[in-house]
């Protein structure tokens, strides 16, 4: 049978007392529209608004 090693990941690589309650998570946001017509033009950018104020909002992201 084959064997398998876990590997613990270390958080304070960076930072030797770097607490994981403050570090900043890293977020991103996927817009897509499912055809060509102009009206799914306006909801690519509001998709695009949405996503870009929610993400700046957070100050932990």
């Amino acid at each position: 049978m084959a064997q398998v090693e876990i590997i613990a990941g270390n958080l304070n690589s960076k930072k030797e007392n770097t607490n994981i309650v403050n570090l900043k998570k890293k977020v991103c946001a996927y817009a897509r529209v499912s055809t060509d017509s102009d009206e799914q033009l306006t909801s690519y950018s509001s998709q695009i608004k949405y996503y870009t104020e929610k993400i700046k909002s957070n100050p932990d992201w």
